[in-house]
């Protein structure tokens, strides 16, 4: 019994500080990212007399949460971009002419990510499934009448990433991500193009572990 009660005091004074020096190595478990990034929308206006309107490049923002497991990790996040363009495009019958365009879009993604850890630096890579939501308002006129179309389509889709943080302190970091995103866009009017659409945004991010 004596031995035993030796052993656990031992164990006590070898075992507690190695579990305590790795608790403090250890990277942290959570992260709380915001990204200010780049969208150029995948999706044509179309024209019947071929020159089609592409809406303009804007920002995208989004808020996400991931949660590490060792080398793997899982991200939920919810991103939102506006973009526009204001052109005036003569089609076949002469008069018509489409003065604006608005798009609204949210990305909800979930990715499955590896995390590579070297100093003050984290590598990640990941994939997995999304919600991809857009609405799009066009405007029209022509000598006699305007006309405002609105269409959404919400879509499954998928989203490959790639990205760098870089720890400034211990639970704050700075970073860098591209983020590919494929969808199959669906709006019921004649002149959005339905095709799948290929977005890639790239974005700088700030974040907080814990």
């Amino acid at each position: 019994m004596k031995k035993y009660i030796l052993f656990l005091i031992f164990s006590w004074f070898i075992v507690v500080p190695a579990q305590a020096n790795a608790a403090r190595e250890a990277p942290a478990e959570n992260f709380i990212m915001f990204k200010l990034g780049y969208m150029d929308p995948a999706i044509t206006i179309y024209n019947p007399n071929g020159d089609n309107v592409s809406i303009d490049p804007g920002a995208y923002y989004e808020l996400s949460y991931t949660r590490r497991f060792g080398v793997f990790g899982v991200r939920g996040a919810l991103g939102y971009a506006y973009n526009s363009c204001n052109k005036s495009v003569k089609y076949e019958n002469g008069f018509q002419e489409l003065h604006k365009v608005d798009l609204y879009s949210v990305n909800a993604p979930v990715t499955f990510m590896y995390i590579y850890s070297s100093g003050k630096f984290d590598f990640y890579a990941g994939a997995g499934p999304g919600f991809y939501y857009r609405k799009i308002k066009l405007d029209y006129s022509n000598r006699s009448y305007e006309e405002s179309i609105k269409s959404s389509s919400l879509n499954v889709g998928a989203q490959g990433l790639l990205g760098m943080d870089f720890r400034i302190i211990k639970n704050l970091a700075v970073g860098i991500d591209l983020e590919c995103n494929l969808f199959r866009v669906k709006f019921n009017n004649d002149y959005s193009d339905n095709n799948t659409a290929g977005e890639l945004n790239p974005s700088l991010s700030i974040s907080y572990s814990f």
